[in-house]
């Protein structure tokens, strides 16, 4: 079906299965204001709430002072909180506005590591308009060992650092991980989204707990995943006669603007700022690892 169709009928999928309210029926907003460490420019996020309820999306601090948590039961808790957040979407244009694709990418094999600790190599691509604006690669240590629903202890410290050093901030953020469609209901790329205060647009090959058919063939052909009863993002075929992607409306998105941008982007299967970034990515892996084979990443999922 063409783009336009498409995204009917996903509104109308939304229309039908909500995403479920709190139990109060008249909503309040709730605002919070913080900064982006080394990126120009502070951000507002508006929170829906029920009243006599409050939920502040502001990260919560680790015991080192940093915004992620360092271990699975604060992670969890970390991970409730902020799937209680309803932030506010904000517009996009996929024409016009900075879009930048992070990845991560790891040696192959297993790590031999007991405590998960292994070296990893991440890039950001940004675009405009079709144009490079910025490409940047970086290394660092994850200490974290791989869990689903938990990869946020693995990837979300060096995929911040890694946002923060860009010169200029982006619009929206591409990530390789999935947003409500998570254990909790906060994957990856919700997490980042609030702690950067940046929107968010999770791709990934493939759901992570939610289930549903796949699309059409033809481009821009799309088809909702659902957890129980609530659509929490949808396969989306960006080329004819390839599969499908999952793209999960992230921090700020809604799943109309997730699914525009992810289609403004995509001239090959996978979104450009993502495919460059991971291309970067590989080739500062390669360069320090020249005996590496670098046909493999391990893609995250949550």
């Amino acid at each position: 079906m063409p783009l336009a169709r498409g995204l009917e009928g996903l509104r109308s999928v939304f229309e039908a299965h909500p995403i479920p309210r709190p139990p109060h029926d008249t909503p309040i907003l709730a605002r919070t204001r913080f900064g982006l460490g080394g990126l120009s420019g502070e951000g507002e996020c508006r929170v829906c709430c029920p009243i006599g309820h409050t939920v502040d999306s502001r990260p919560t601090m680790g015991e080192d002072g940093s915004l992620w948590p360092t271990d699975a039961e604060t992670l969890i808790a970390e991970q409730e909180r902020l799937a209680a957040a309803s932030p506010q979407p904000v517009g996009i244009d996929g024409d016009r506005s900075l879009i930048t694709g992070v990845w991560v990418c790891f040696p192959r094999g297993i790590s031999d590591s007991p405590d998960g600790a292994e070296h990893a190599w991440c890039a950001a691509h940004s675009t405009r308009a079709g144009t490079a604006v910025e490409r940047r690669a970086s290394e660092g240590t994850v200490d974290a060992p791989y869990v689903a629903g938990l990869i946020a202890l693995r990837l979300g410290p060096l995929l911040d650092r890694l946002v923060r050093s860009l010169t200029e901030r982006p619009d929206v953020l591409l990530v390789d991980a999935t947003a409500r469609d998570h254990p909790r209901r906060a994957g990856l790329a919700w997490q980042l989204g609030a702690v950067l205060n940046i929107p968010t647009i999770g791709v990934t090959h493939r759901p992570l707990v939610a289930g549903g058919d796949w699309p059409d063939e033809e481009r821009g052909a799309m088809s909702p995943i659902r957890i129980d009863a609530t659509t929490v993002g949808c396969w989306l075929r960006t080329q004819r006669g390839v599969r499908p992607l999952v793209v999960h409306p992230g921090w700020q998105v809604d799943l109309d603007t997730a699914v525009a941008v992810v289609m403004a982007v995509s001239r090959r299967r996978t979104p450009e700022p993502l495919r460059q970034a991971r291309q970067l990515a590989r080739s500062a892996r390669a360069r320090e690892r020249p005996s590496m084979p670098t046909d493999t990443d391990r893609m995250a999922a949550g």
